[in-house]
């Protein structure tokens, strides 16, 4: 057993790091498709990035690349509202459905490296029995309002309960948009 946290211990630690090597390593390009190109104001996604820069301003996931169009937001903004539901239910081959191809392949190697089956759902349930509810609780209370976009990487911002921020890393896959992680980053006041 002191095994098994151990290695969830390094599976979370190697989680956070891969967040911040997928935020440490925007450019800003502009050689974004039209869709992209098309950056919404701020009426139309509810929301400016400028509304999650937190107060000392040393966020930078809301200067991510730039403001998505909003039918690339509503894309993003559908599969994350998938994911969080079915993280919060528990059901992790809903989940499991809403990841990137390279996540799917990633929790199906825990699920075997934990002797707890072959599938995502398998991997995504064995380290999910030890986390926290907060960690497993669906978030969103409304629609993403911002999707900063660099190429096929992005970021979706929503505002969530009780005032806090969050944002959660996507990725374009096959022209559409995925869940590249499985916990949602709250971002700093």
């Amino acid at each position: 057993m002191k095994r098994q946290h151990n290695l969830l211990v390094a599976a979370l630690l190697a989680t956070v790091a891969g967040i911040a090597i997928f935020a440490g390593c925007g450019s800003n390009s502009s050689d974004a498709t039209t869709s992209q190109a098309e950056a919404s104001t701020p009426t139309e996604a509810g929301s400016s990035g400028a509304s999650f820069i937190s107060a000392k301003g040393k966020n930078k996931i809301p200067r991510f690349g730039q403001e998505a169009g909003s039918d690339d937001r509503e894309a993003a903004s559908a599969v994350l509202q998938q994911n969080q539901d079915a993280r919060a239910a528990r059901d992790w081959q809903g989940q499991c459905d809403t990841l990137t191809v390279a996540l799917v392949k990633e929790y199906e190697k825990r699920a075997k490296f934990y002797k707890a089956g072959k599938t995502c759902a398998q991997g995504l349930g064995f380290e999910a029995k030890e986390a926290p509810a907060a960690v497993l609780a669906n978030t969103m209370t409304g629609p993403v309002d911002v999707l900063r976009i660099d190429g096929d990487r992005a970021y979706a911002l929503y505002h969530g309960p009780k005032g806090v921020n969050y944002a959660m890393p996507m990725r374009l896959e096959d022209g559409e948009w995925r869940v590249a992680e499985v916990k949602t980053i709250t971002l700093p006041k």
